[in-house]
């Protein structure tokens, strides 16, 4: 029997994720990767190569690039960047969603101050949360526009700022994913 290689290389990826750990959306958010796996993973996974995780890339107006994993998944979305010690100047998560909406994050067990930037559906910049403190012991403020949104960058804190990034600024976001 053939073993579905994309499905063990998601089953590996997903426990990565689950003992890595990353700060979150805290609205359970709408996931923008496939579930089609789920379910359907073989009794036992030996010998299995991992595929890379989804991975884009940023560019902010200021022509910095940053190179981003991508929260696809619920628990992607859930884990964000809990447990990082150390967010490089030159790297991101993105969150993708399939449809706008509200969303707040918080910084529940996270190590680290993050830029939390909200982004409309054509890639510009709605909202900045600059500098956002971690959060070790409840109760954890949320953070967000009242307004909706598509779609969320987590950079390193302090970043946006020296960059010059505002409100209003598009960003070019390419991904290794076609986007809806």
């Amino acid at each position: 029997m053939k073993k579905d290689s994309r499905i063990d290389g998601l089953l590996i990826f997903l426990v990565m994720v689950a003992l890595n750990g990353s700060c979150s959306d805290q609205n359970g958010a709408l996931s923008g990767g496939s579930t089609e796996a789920a379910g359907q993973a073989p009794a036992a996974v030996s010998q299995v190569v991992a595929e890379p995780p989804p991975v884009g890339q940023v560019t902010f107006p200021s022509g910095r690039v940053f190179f981003v994993d991508l929260a696809l998944t619920l628990e992607q979305q859930a884990r964000g960047y809990m447990g990082r010690k150390v967010i490089a100047p030159e790297e991101g998560l993105l969150f993708l969603y399939r449809r706008p909406g509200i969303r707040s994050f918080w910084m529940k067990n996270c190590l680290t101050a993050l830029d939390i930037i909200w982004l409309d559906g054509e890639d510009h910049v709605v909202y900045i949360e600059h500098s956002t403190p971690p959060c070790r012991v409840g109760p954890c403020p949320s953070y967000g526009p009242d307004q909706a949104t598509l779609n969320v960058l987590e950079i390193a804190g302090g970043t946006a700022a020296r960059e010059g990034l505002k409100a209003g600024d598009r960003l070019l976001i390419l991904t290794d994913l076609d986007r809806p």
